[in-house]
């Protein structure tokens, strides 16, 4: 039996804390605007975390980050079946220590900066930006990201507004140039995207990219 609900009520920390005290084999699996990401558990140790294409601690700290989204708890395992490459051998304790620290100290969005890079090389896209929390703070107010900030923020309310559940993406299109933009965890991802590309097929390559 799984036990599902929403990381507005309970934030991943806390789960993470509720299982490995109780030495739980369990699995966790989030989502968030187009990410999924999964914490596995055995025995109460987190030995496999993943979200995008982040695996082990750099995966976890992201997933920590996450303050809305879904999860799903799954602790009917058949670890002979169902138990992942192990990728995380720290002790749970300090792997959520270490995580919290890095997320304080105002580490740079991995998962944002691995997906730009990889978007950058696919035939089609003119441009690539991302708009961490922090950037969404600041560009509301000054400095050039002011208008992608605007989207984004505006993109959110309307989604919850309009009741169409939680925002994942939306395309613009115009006389010079298309875009997208992605919701990436916390933060969002903008692709433009070159007048002589089919927005279709590009847009098929970068959700393989980011899912």
């Amino acid at each position: 039996m799984a036990l599902e609900g929403s990381l507005k009520d309970i934030e991943i920390g806390d789960l993470i804390q509720i299982y490995s005290s109780k030495g739980r084999t369990c699995r966790i699996t989030t989502k968030y605007g187009s990410l999924e990401g999964m914490i596995f558990f055995h025995e109460g140790n987190i030995v496999h975390a993943s979200v995008g294409p982040l695996i082990a601690e750099e995966a976890f700290i992201q997933l920590l980050k996450w303050k809305e989204g879904t999860f799903k708890i799954e602790t009917d395992i058949d670890t002979d079946v169902e138990l992942p490459k192990v990728t995380i051998v720290k002790n749970t304790n300090e792997l959520l220590k270490e995580a919290l620290k890095k997320i304080e100290g105002g580490e740079d969005d991995a998962i944002l900066n691995t997906v730009k890079e990889r978007l950058k090389v696919i035939d089609g896209i003119d441009n690539v930006a991302t708009l961490s929390p922090n950037d969404l703070w600041v560009g509301s107010q000054i400095g050039k990201k002011n208008y992608l900030a605007t989207i984004c923020t505006k993109a959110e309310i309307m989604s919850k507004e309009m009741e169409l559940g939680e925002f994942r993406y939306i395309q613009m299109q115009g006389d010079k140039k298309n875009c997208f933009v992605y919701k990436l965890g916390s933060g969002y991802l903008i692709a433009w995207i070159k007048p002589t590309a089919t927005m279709d097929n590009v847009k098929t390559k970068i959700e393989k990219e980011i899912t």
